[in-house]
């Protein structure tokens, strides 16, 4: 069973097909319940404006 999309949160979508490829194959890896949460492609930034 795949993780839905409920609990799937993905902040932008991928410009790279290896990377959704990737991130399609961890979704169907998944199971659909708790405490299985998933946010994909975001980044940290700190107080001083680096990503980290």
């Amino acid at each position: 069973m795949s993780l839905g999309a409920a609990r799937w949160h993905p902040m932008t979508e991928s410009g790279f097909p290896w990377e959704r490829e990737a991130l399609d194959w961890l979704r169907e890896q998944l199971p659909d319940r708790e405490p299985w949460q998933v946010w994909s492609n975001f980044e940290f930034i700190d107080d001083q404006g680096k990503v980290g």
